[in-house]
């Protein structure tokens, strides 16, 4: 008996009648069983990542704001996690699937907080993601944002001591450059892959709503007036594409940490500046 027959037996008390393998980035098995995606990793690599993404969309779908995958089931088996997932399909792109998205996101970012964070830490890609509650956007920013991730790669000598100076540089501006908003419900890793007929694979916070705009901009499938459809439903404070490098420098150092050096160049041409 395979792992897929295991657990839907276990999950359904249902044969495995169909399964196909799907794309499934860089840590994760992703299966279509049955007509639910399921996805499955090494559970003590990443404990409990697929039981926080599972919270995460539970808490996203339950905004009724816009489409996100029902969750059917998680667990661990033979020292693997697994969820299982609701299919969704990619979307027809076209103004009013922009549209729909653009007025689901604002809407989903009317859930609000008392402070910047969340529940329990979770995951951003395969990096451990910090959410430790903070009252002020700027310092939830500073710690739980860059300084996790500037600490990892300069530690692993992908920073060098001069970047560090330019950080801390940068870290006295932010009150000066984030608008003062109230805590937003996130996705979290709002990037073109993770777009389908709605949303999917989330790194859930209540942050400001500025860093999930920030990066549908980053490697593309966004359409390119996006943020302007977003701001008829929200409006945003004047000069956001000036504040737009800044929120990505959190998604850089990401992935300056996950894939290499490759992404210094775009994290010193925005710290270099302070």
């Amino acid at each position: 008996m395979t792992i897929l027959e295991e657990i839907f037996l276990k999950e359904f008390e249902e044969k495995v009648t169909d399964s196909q393998t799907l794309s499934g980035g860089d840590i994760n098995e992703v299966f279509l069983v049955n007509d639910r995606v399921v996805k499955i990793n090494d559970a003590k690599s990443y404990p409990q990542m697929l039981e926080k993404e599972a919270r995460g969309l539970q808490v996203l779908r339950e905004t009724n704001s816009i489409l996100i995958p029902e969750v059917f089931a998680f667990g661990e088996i033979h020292g693997k996690q697994y969820l299982i997932l609701e299919k969704i399909g990619k979307g027809l792109r076209d103004q009013a699937y922009w549209e729909t998205i653009a007025s689901g996101l604002a809407n989903m970012h009317q859930s609000s907080s008392v402070q910047f964070g969340w529940y329990e830490d979770n995951y951003i890609g395969y990096l451990p993601q910090s959410n430790v509650w903070h009252p002020r956007w700027t310092e939830f920013f500073i710690q739980c944002r860059m300084e996790p991730l500037v600490k990892m790669a300069f530690n692993d000598g992908k920073l060098r001591s001069e970047n560090l100076r330019q950080f801390e540089r940068m870290y006295l501006e932010l009150e000066s450059i984030f608008p003062n908003e109230n805590p937003s419900l996130l996705h979290g890793d709002l990037w073109g892959g993770n777009l389908m007929e709605g949303l999917i694979d989330p790194a859930v916070y209540f942050g400001h709503r500025e860093m999930d705009l920030a990066m549908t901009q980053m490697f593309g499938g966004f359409s390119s007036n996006f943020i302007e459809l977003y701001d008829q439903y929200a409006p945003l404070e004047p000069g956001i594409d000036a504040r737009i490098p800044v929120y990505n420098l959190y998604p850089n150092l990401t992935h300056l940490n996950m894939f290499g050096s490759s992404y210094l160049f775009g994290i010193e041409s925005v710290i270099r500046r302070f």
